[in-house]
């Protein structure tokens, strides 16, 4: 679990993440963090966020995205807010600086702290996104949190039921070598240490 003043770096992605507010610290309500992203680099999967709104600010650089049906850019000052369920991707036209705020917290950080190890570790293909097996055992775990956007209901389904085999065969939503404990699903929840945590 993330401190506020951690520092996580996604070199497939080209960005770095400083934590600012923690779920912890905020007894769930929100997490902050400040990225900082390599030109051409961002999130360029399209997904969408169904148990918490997301909110960008740009302070330097620009951002540029698609937030559903919805060209846009952010400009440094500018601030740009995603209800849950938004389908979006983003990318920088240059070095850029963004604070991202998620609102509630949710897990949200630990999936970041979970793929930026994977990535770091080299345990990622070329494509800095998670194979088949461990993105079926994050899926399942991280509802709230993070979804494919798009994908087909079947595929969602197939993924769930392969999620119980990855996990049999090592995968998890989360390791000790990157986190020490899971932040609550809902504000004002329980801390779950790693070392019981099993996904859901």
């Amino acid at each position: 679990m993330a401190r506020s003043g951690d520092v996580i770096e996604n070199p497939m992605f080209g960005m770095r993440i400083v934590f600012r507010e923690t779920g912890e610290e905020t007894n769930g309500e929100r997490l902050v963090m400040d990225a900082y992203l390599e030109p051409s680099h961002g999130y360029d999967q399209p997904h969408f966020h169904p148990g918490t709104e997301e909110r960008i600010t740009c302070k330097s650089g620009l951002m540029k995205g698609k937030w559903g049906d919805e060209d846009v850019t952010i400009e440094p000052g500018q601030t740009r807010v995603m209800p849950p369920g938004t389908p979006h991707v983003f990318l920088a036209e240059g070095p850029t600086e963004i604070t991202f705020e998620f609102r509630p917290a949710r897990r949200v950080e630990t999936l970041f702290e979970t793929l930026f190890g994977l990535a770091r570790d080299g345990k990622l293909p070329k494509s800095g996104r998670p194979r088949l097996l461990q993105t079926s055992v994050i899926f399942r775990e991280y509802k709230q949190e993070i979804r494919p956007a798009g994908a087909p209901d079947f595929i969602i389904k197939a993924l769930d039921r392969i999620a119980p085999i990855a996990w049999r065969l090592g995968r998890r939503p989360w390791y000790p070598e990157y986190t020490q404990a899971v932040p609550p699903r809902e504000p004002g929840g329980e801390v779950t240490p790693v070392d019981g945590a099993a996904g859901r």
